[in-house]
């Protein structure tokens, strides 16, 4: 694997490194070595003796995935209807309705704030202000 630094951003405490990485994979069911490269963004934290420890990381590879099984245009359309869905609930205020739309275990990741998980149905340990835009 190779990463490469595009840009480093350094704060007192924190410094966050933004870049691209290569490599060379081998699948463990065998077959030939898979190319992939993308991008990253890890933010790090300095720790008491001086060094430096990653706290986040976030990356997305430049490698399309296989092809799946299902028909991509129906797994598709149903993605978008769901986004439709979800707008639609938040424009009407209507949390029951944007609620169902989570999985028991679904997390949200609003900026700037704390991660909000668990059952956001109303009656089921609901996150309350999972609806404030």
């Amino acid at each position: 694997m190779v990463i490469k630094n595009v840009e480093v951003i350094h704060g007192p405490d924190v410094t966050v490194a933004r870049g691209f990485y290569t490599a060379t994979v081998t699948p463990n069911a065998g077959g030939e070595d898979i190319y992939v490269d993308g991008k990253y963004m890890s933010v790090l934290k300095q720790q008491p003796d001086g060094s430096w420890k990653l706290y986040r990381d976030i990356f997305n590879s430049n490698v399309p995935p296989a092809s799946p099984a299902d028909d991509l245009e129906a797994v598709t359309a149903a993605v978008e209807a769901n986004w439709e869905e979800y707008s639609a609930a938040l424009n009407s205020d209507d949390i029951d309705r944007w609620a169902a739309l989570w999985m028991d275990d679904g997390v949200q990741m609003p900026p700037g704030t704390a991660l909000r998980k668990g059952d956001h149905r109303p009656g089921r340990g609901r996150v309350d202000g999972c609806l404030h835009l």
